[in-house]
């Protein structure tokens, strides 16, 4: 799959987790450059209906400290809607992976009302990733001049979006928000269905390969027991992981992100982004040179970010399901394949002395 512009625009920035803000830039930028898309996303949430002659959006406006406020205020985006005698203003505060700061909406209601008193309507939004419920009567609570206060979610946002026209950039700003997990099912369809009755099914399968030899081998190979992590649905991988203070090794499943494609079985190992510049670059060439050395062998390793020690960089074998759809037996089919990527896994870990426990 190629990659996703934004995804790989991310990748290179120097903060670890700049996902709030990096994505609050992109969709200021769409909604800046795009009156039509501007408005018809403001009328559905805010009800407006008046037509406007000219509008500003910014990002990361600040705002002075209030009187009775700890620290000054810096909304996400800052949107001024000017119609022919009246002017309308939204501020709107977006979450990803956090929660609402202490007070922080609050305060933006009251920068709001405090710094645009001639205003015609004040609105404060809150859109979030997460359930993050909210109640508008203590948001708004002691403001002098009214803030009408919204709440809605990035699913929502994606799916207002895959009703416009489509184009490149649009498609790759959805999909960002797809591998974002902004894109989350609201609707139980047949097919949702489906996959829910048959998780147990799949849940035990992927036990049955991994359990009795493939654990034992894992355990012999790497040193250690494999850990269990809580993240498994989220990176939509069932898998053996072990790690260090400079690798990270995942032995298992992995689902695809299309339903058109097939779940793939295999390994990787992950040099991890947070470690000093020299070493990264240090370890992502040893995974280039193990690349590289074995480009004409029967197990090929293939890298992924090589050229980017800061996101994740790996090297993996992998096998599509597709692949042994014909075998008679897919367990013992899979856990053959496992036992001889473990193996193949071995012999590097003795040959790059490398260090994975």
């Amino acid at each position: 799959m190629t990659d996703n512009l934004f995804a790989r625009l991310l990748s290179l920035h120097n903060s670890p987790v700049p996902e709030e803000d990096f994505f609050t830039e992109i969709i200021a930028w769409l909604l800046d450059t795009n009156q039509f898309l501007l408005f018809s996303w403001l009328s559905i949430i805010l009800n407006l209906e008046e037509p406007f002659t000219s509008y500003k959006v910014e990002t990361q406006v600040s705002f002075s400290k209030l009187e009775g406020h700890l620290t000054g205020s810096r909304p996400d985006i800052l949107i001024s809607l000017v119609g022919e005698e009246y002017t309308d203003f939204v501020i709107i505060e977006s979450k990803l992976s956090s929660y609402e700061g202490y007070e922080q909406l609050p305060r933006y209601a009251e920068q709001l009302a405090e710094n645009f008193p001639f205003a015609r309507n004040r609105y404060l939004v809150y859109i979030t990733r997460e359930y993050d419920r909210k109640e508008a009567a203590i948001v708004t609570k002691q403001i002098k001049n009214k803030v009408i206060f919204r709440q809605v979610r990035w699913y929502e946002f994606y799916k207002f979006l895959k009703k416009q026209q489509q184009s490149a950039l649009l498609e790759e700003i959805l999909e960002f928000m797809r591998r974002k997990h902004m894109s989350q099912i609201t609707r139980i369809t047949p097919a949702t269905l489906a996959a829910f009755n048959s998780f147990p099914d799949v849940f035990d399968f992927f036990q049955t390969v991994l359990n009795g030899e493939v654990t034992d081998q894992f355990i012999k190979i790497i040193g250690q027991k494999p850990r269990s992590g809580l993240d498994q649905f989220q990176y939509r991988r069932h898998v053996l992981n072990t790690s260090s203070t400079e690798w990270e090794y995942h032995l298992g499943f992995r689902m695809p992100l299309s339903n058109e494609e097939f779940p793939s079985a295999g390994v990787r190992l992950h040099v991890k982004p947070y470690l000093p510049i020299q070493k990264g670059l240090e370890l992502v060439s040893l995974l280039s040179q193990i690349v590289k050395d074995t480009s004409e062998n029967n197990l090929q390793w293939i890298g992924n970010n090589l050229d980017k020690p800061k996101s994740w960089p790996y090297i993996e074998l992998s096998i599509s399901f597709s692949e042994i759809l014909q075998e008679e037996d897919h367990v013992a089919a899979l856990k053959i394949l496992l036992l001889m990527y473990l193996k193949e896994t071995k012999r590097i870990i003795d040959q790059y002395s490398i260090i994975i426990n």
